[in-house]
């Protein structure tokens, strides 16, 4: 019917007028109840400390995910993305084909919504069925019709209930308890896999070195010429700030480690003394760092034998002192990385407990170590930055964002200067 025409009917006109006010009053009924749940969800999560990921999971399980206005670009937040997450090596490995969701491990062919509902609901206790281990509380597990007056379109429904399909404990896999080192330490994590370092690893790493009055740097394989760590005794050039345009170097001890470690090549090495198959994947890059730092902090100085005058006595502490020195080192980043626990014997080192023991007391008669304490370097991200870390964007973004392009630039253009000749020549 054209508008002229109906403006020409009072009757029908009478009758649109009717269904735009039903349509409008069905509309902000509807809009009622969604407000409502969302209070609802949004006070039960705050109750419990759920977080943001479990108001997504609610939020996509009681069908009110839908795009918002007041967003930017009125997206809606889709429930795989937001909740979601694979499951990941910290260093690069893949753990397997699962999904980790609010704690529990579960097979892809899950589903989100069913899993999302049974999550909210075992957190509280209500509906039609108990769930076991849940917690009670005031508010019911149900999408709450808010009305209280009858409806014109016919009798109200009755609320409707969210209820379980089957406990929580069936979701969750059966796990036996796996070997753990200690009752506050987590099971044991091994791979053959290549593990990278971590940028906040890597930053972590730096200011431990820092505290031990040393730099921290990631070596080529040039450098590192087949090692996965290095101490070098000679200084090298350091930036004590490096998200400052001025150019000021400092000489410092910096330390080189590796960026990938072969974690089945570095288990399989057989040492004088620790067994290096005990250490965990997250424990190996941070074991190299503190080995280094041992060679540092807790050794004897090979500079030493030239002030012992008997020449046979110098050359036997010349033989040992290599030996002796990886144990010390290896002993200094145990104790670093599992305080109080006792070192793993690996075969050889069981063998030469006796021979090393006399070694270190050879050591110890005629050049013994001296301790002294560090001399920490001030911390912060961007404080005693080796040079070597401004050669490459990669380990630039190992250091921050925030480091110096002017010192970038003068770091990888250090242009040489030639005097000219102006002698004369006969």
């Amino acid at each position: 019917m054209s508008p002229k025409a109906l403006s020409q009917s009072p009757k029908a006109l009478k009758v649109l007028s009717k269904k735009t006010e039903h349509l409008r009053e069905h509309l902000a009924e509807r809009l009622a109840l969604c407000n409502h749940s969302k209070r609802l969800i949004l006070s039960l999560a705050l109750r419990r400390h759920w977080g943001y990921r479990l108001l997504v999971a609610a939020n996509s399980a009681t069908d009110l995910g839908g795009s918002n206005g007041k967003r930017r670009n009125s997206a809606p937040i889709t429930f795989a993305g937001a909740f979601f997450v694979p499951a990941t090596m910290c260093y690069g490995g893949l753990c397997g084909s699962t999904f980790v969701c609010a704690g529990l491990r579960l097979p892809r062919s899950a589903n989100p919504v069913q899993l999302a509902t049974l999550l909210c609901l075992a957190a509280e206790r209500g509906g039609s069925s108990e769930v076991n281990g849940a917690i009670p509380d005031d508010y019911p597990h149900s999408v709450q019709n808010p009305r209280n007056s009858p409806s014109p379109h016919g009798p109200e429904r009755p609320p409707r209930k969210l209820v379980p399909i089957r406990s929580l404990e069936t979701l969750q896999p059966p796990h036996e308890p796996g070997p753990c080192t200690g009752s506050s330490r987590r099971c044991a994590v091994k791979t053959n896999t290549t593990l990278t370092l971590g940028r906040i690893q890597y930053r972590t790493l730096a200011e431990i070195s820092k505290e031990a009055g040393c730099c921290l740097a990631i070596g080529t394989k040039e450098e590192l010429a087949g090692n996965w760590g290095m101490f070098n005794p000679f200084a090298q050039a350091v930036y004590p700030d490096a998200s400052v345009n001025e150019v000021y170097l400092q000489e410092r001890v910096v330390i080189l480690v590796a960026e990938k470690i072969d974690a089945g090549a570095m288990r399989s090495v057989q040492r004088p003394e620790i067994d290096w198959s005990q250490l965990e994947d997250d424990e190996i890059h941070k074991f190299v760092v503190m080995h280094e730092i041992g060679h540092y902090r807790d050794n004897y100085s090979g500079f030493d034998t030239f002030g012992v005058t008997d020449p046979e006595l110098r050359a036997d502490c010349q033989r040992v002192i290599g030996a002796v020195n990886e144990i010390l080192a290896d002993r200094y980043a145990w104790n670093a990385i599992r305080p109080g626990e006792p070192v793993p014997l690996c075969e050889t080192g069981k063998r030469l407990q006796d021979s090393m023991t006399e070694s270190m007391a050879l050591l110890d008669k005629y050049m013994p170590r001296i301790r002294r304490a560090p001399r920490t370097l001030p911390c912060g991200q961007y404080s005693y930055v080796p040079q070597a870390m401004l050669m490459t964007d990669s380990k630039v973004a190992y250091v921050g964002t925030k480091v110096s392009p002017e010192l970038v630039d003068r770091a990888r253009d250090r242009r040489r200067i030639y005097r000219r000749d102006t002698r004369v020549r006969g």
